[in-house]
């Protein structure tokens, strides 16, 4: 049972260490960093994408028939 006991009082010592010497608050920084990361390459995939639809839709009504006659007026 002692056994039992100084594994706990271990432990508990070891979580004790990492739970006031400032771990939790690094852990919560690079949460933070990576979150703005993630929202930035989402927001710029999301805008990329944009770019192309209306690029792709463009360059097709360009290559319409009747455009052409429409230009040179």
């Amino acid at each position: 049972m002692s056994g039992w006991a100084v594994t706990f009082l271990i432990v508990a010592l070891v979580a004790a260490m990492l739970a006031f010497g400032g771990v939790p608050g690094l852990a919560v920084t690079i949460a933070q960093v990576i979150f703005v990361i993630a929202l930035t390459a989402a927001a710029l995939a999301g805008l990329v994408a944009f770019l192309r639809k209306t690029r792709r839709a463009r360059r097709l009504t360009d290559d319409m028939p009747g455009r052409d006659e429409e230009k040179q007026v």
